[in-house]
């Protein structure tokens, strides 16, 4: 056992070891950790012919192997007690894709099938009129249960409606399926009753591919109409566009927002719908109340307020549009493993296009969103274009046109946890991970919560997790009749909640846990409602190392990327942001969650390389917003490269004051060769506070203003 390998087998008995390391022990280290990149790059290649998409995967991966290098060699010469965690890290990454190097060896192929399960022979008509979900669901048990093991869909327009009785309205919901592959042709049209539900949902689902149809639906998710009348701080009136749907609609209020509106500019001359995002100065409204003026016109009633002369100064004459905005996803993976998606084309979904969660190895290829040419605001779907949550082990998004999405482009993140219980060295969790979680669960950290810290600079290891049974009770929340400033607790008989006993390599000091309550829909209302602050934990395994997008365009949309994981990559890309936010690329906030606990944000290792952004007023690299100790750089985040990207500002805006890089709280961040061209004068080149960082090389438009330095940086040349 090296060095290295003892870092996961005993924690910090490891890092004195490697914590003051020298010079010919490093680069042994490192030459080890490279050999072996190179060796994985050389099994992909024999892959290649019989999967390019995965060799090409394995190429940029080292690419962020070489993320890992530069990192590893800044800690070696600058922050030696972080060093064991970057070769760990690289390590860790370099093992998973070993590893699936030889399952993508062994599995199965579509070519390997030469027969196919075609669903005309189970029933289904193809006609557009005939519900056809019944025919392809025998279909498709039969081909997970059988010898054949693909189903072919012929061209034709295929009418589905959901599972009866399914609260998500899933139409195909495969569960523990393997080796499947489910494929149309040219012509093949998938049409779903409504908007949104889920098309296919996988769980626990290993090596199964989707690909060659158009999927839409037979009703939109979605009205417009030309803004009227302000009538009060909280009121607008709107005259709904002709052919649209009627804002009464039960699909608005049945959907997860309650109504959404969000808001664009007035004319339907075509070119409105391609630059949709906010013209004026509201924001999106939730949980819309509506009701019927007179014939046409509607009021819409806000659960805020707004400033009634600015809104409609800038307002009247504006567009709004009213959605049935959902939280699910056309393709919902869950717990699942190398599951591919492509050659897959939709125009309509009231949701997310494509969530992963608890998945690994997850493919994307050639894929397109884009509202249909016939509507008058171009909307293809009400969210984000894709999703991911707590993965250990990021995929390939690659050579797919994302457009005219509702909500973010990116949406990359991981878990935090409450404390439920401890007992010294032994923390018990809610029970929300799933088996490949346990499987790579080896680092927690601890989030002071209870003290107002968001960082997490308290790493332990994990010497065993199983699961266990505990009494909660008698006292509950009552969860159902709770509201904001008054929790109601009820008593009940005891009941036995599962939870994760997790074994640490040593005990924290003592944490703030939720007892006496266990249940998990209990603790999130103490938490939003009552705001108390429970210690907590993050899952650093857990944020899709070795994720890559490559080769995409994200457009047309009112939309940013997040942040994109931990070990990831973004090259070659093309991000065309229209929404005027204060920020687009926020791939480098830190120490950040939100309240309910179901996102965090705390990546390492982020390279875009070689993209073409082309923006309207926003902060590019925006770290501004970061929670750190300036005392304490183990608080700090680390580890971001910008390389040889194009950065265009489409136009000039009175208000753009917005700077172009907003740096706080970072160690080791690299903007190197990187063009930026403006339109008209600019916000401040760079505002830098607390950060180490090599600034080199790059080619910035004079429009931009001075720089400004604050306390504690470092320019490295």
């Amino acid at each position: 056992m090296n060095k290295l390998q003892l870092i996961l087998a005993t924690g910090l008995a490891a890092y004195a070891s490697l914590c003051g390391m020298d010079n010919a022990a490093f680069d042994k280290n490192v030459e080890a950790l490279s050999q072996r990149a190179e060796a994985l790059q050389s099994s992909a290649e024999k892959l290649r012919r019989r999967d390019p998409d995965f060799a090409k995967w394995v190429t940029c991966q080292q690419e962020i192997f070489k993320s890992f290098e530069k990192a590893a060699n800044f800690d070696f010469t600058y922050e030696q007690k972080r060093l064991p965690t970057t070769l760990s890290d690289w390590e860790t990454l370099l093992s998973r894709m070993e590893k699936e190097c030889s399952v993508f060896s062994a599995m199965p192929y579509p070519a390997d099938f030469k027969e196919a399960l075609n669903v005309r022979d189970f029933g289904a008509k193809g006609d557009g009129v005939s519900d056809d979900a019944p025919a392809i669901r025998k279909a498709l048990e039969t081909a997970n249960t059988g010898k054949i093991r693909r189903v072919f869909i012929p061209a034709g327009r295929y009418f589905l409606k959901a599972l009866p009785g399914d609260p998500k309205l899933c139409v195909f919901d495969l569960k523990r399926y393997k080796n499947v592959f489910i494929g149309g042709e040219k012509g093949t049209v998938l049409i779903t009753e409504t908007a949104r539900g889920p098309l296919f949902r996988l769980n626990e689902c290993d090596n199964v591919r989707i690909s060659g149809f158009h999927k839409t639906s037979a009703k939109t998710f979605y009205t417009t109409g030309l803004i009227t009348d302000i009538q009060a701080p909280n009121r607008i009136e709107a005259k709904i566009d002709d052919g649209c749907i009627s804002p009464l609609d039960p699909m608005f209020k049945q959907s997860d927002g309650k109504g959404l509106i969000r808001f664009c500019s007035g004319e339907m001359n075509g070119n409105t719908p391609k630059y949709y995002g906010v013209a004026g100065s509201l924001p999106p409204f939730w949980n819309i109340r509506v009701t019927q003026k007179s014939g046409n016109t509607y009021v819409f009633e806000f659960p805020g307020k707004f400033d009634l002369e600015k809104t409609r100064r800038t307002m009247t004459g504006q567009r709004l549009i009213y959605f049935a905005r959902d939280h699910r996803a056309v393709f919902e993976l869950h717990d699942s493993a190398r599951c591919r998606l492509e050659n897959i084309s939709l125009d309509s979904a009231s949701g997310i296009t494509i969530s992963q969660r608890n998945s690994s190895a997850t493919f994307v290829i050639n894929f397109k969103t884009k509202a249909p040419e016939n509507a008058k605001v171009a909307i293809a779907t009400g969210a984000d274009a894709f999703i991911g949550l707590g993965s250990s082990l990021g995929g390939y998004v690659a050579d797919c046109d994302f457009r005219n999405h509702g909500d973010d482009f990116i949406n990359i993140f991981s878990f935090v946890k409450p404390v439920v219980m401890q007992e010294n060295n032994i923390i018990y969790l809610p029970d929300e991970l799933s088996a490949d979680m346990l499987a790579h669960l080896k680092r927690l950290d601890v989030i002071r919560h209870s003290k107002g810290v968001f960082y997490t600079n308290e790493r332990y290891y994990v010497r065993s997790v199983k699961k266990v049974q505990k009494k909660q009770g008698p006292l509950y929340v009552d969860v159902k009749n709770s509201r904001p400033g008054n929790v109601k607790t009820i008593t009940a008989p005891e009941t036995e909640i599962t939870l994760l006993r997790v074994e640490l390599d040593r005990a924290p000091e003592q944490l703030v846990t939720t007892l006496p309550f266990l249940d998990i829909n209990g603790i999130h209302v103490l938490r939003a409602y009552k705001k108390q602050k429970f210690d907590m934990v993050h899952f650093p395994d857990f944020e899709s190392p070795g994720q890559v997008f490559a080769n995409n365009r994200f457009a047309d949309g009112f939309s940013r990327v997040l942040h994109i994981g931990s070990a990831s990559l973004a090259v070659g890309n093309e991000f065309h942001n229209i929404h005027p936010l204060f920020s687009f690329l926020r791939g480098a906030a830190w120490n950040d969650f939100i309240s309910w606990w179901g996102e965090s944000y705390y990546p390492r290792y982020i390279t875009y390389k070689n993209n073409r952004i082309r923006t309207l007023d926003s902060r590019i690299f925006n770290m501004a917003d970061t929670r750190y100790n300036p005392q304490d750089r183990s608080t700090w985040a680390a580890h971001f490269f910008a390389e040889d990207n194009t950065i265009e500002f489409m136009r000039y805006a009175p208000d753009a004051g917005q700077p172009l890089f907003w740096l706080r709280g970072v160690d080791d961040i690299q903007i190197l060769n990187n063009r930026v061209k403006a339109d008209g004068p600019r916000g401040r080149c760079r505002i830098l506070q607390n950060c180490r960082l090599k600034f080199d090389g790059n080619e910035i438009d004079s429009r931009f203003a001075p720089e400004e330095i604050h306390e504690n940086v470092q320019l490295f040349k």
